[in-house]
């Protein structure tokens, strides 16, 4: 059990550390460069994706294995929050797809800049939801 937790955990921090840095990169990144695009395609696909979905898959297992009770509050908030965790890295994943396109333009931190602070937020609150459980 504990080293499925770990892993868990592990997986969350690759995962929101990918999440942090794609859109922070793609937020002051000015230039269209090709060898930039593969990188961030590789970033997200290769890297982030998978420790999203591993995250997530672990997290259910361990709610299933550690019989949670379901009418825990600390429960709902935090599956609250990861779900909106889930929504900003679909909207990344949206952005890093439409890269190749030659119409799109990455950059300006205006564009970039709520999805970064609020995945910070969130990332707040969901370690305030572990601490405080």
């Amino acid at each position: 059990m504990a080293l499925l937790k770990f892993s868990h955990v592990f997986f969350i921090i690759i995962w929101l550390g990918a999440l942090i840095t794609l859109s922070g990169f793609l937020a002051y990144q000015k230039e269209n460069n090709r060898e930039l695009i593969r990188l961030f395609k590789r970033l997200y696909f290769k890297i982030e994706l998978p420790a999203m979905i591993l995250a997530i898959l672990l997290g259910v297992l361990l709610i299933f294995l550690k019989d949670v009770s379901w009418k825990a509050p600390w429960l709902h908030l935090k599956l609250t929050f990861a779900a909106a965790l889930i929504l900003c890295d679909v909207f990344l994943g949206c952005i890093v797809s439409r890269l190749d396109s030659r119409n799109y333009k990455i950059g300006g931190i205006g564009k970039h800049f709520l999805h970064y602070a609020a995945t910070a937020c969130l990332i707040m609150v969901l370690v305030a939801i572990y601490i405080l459980k």
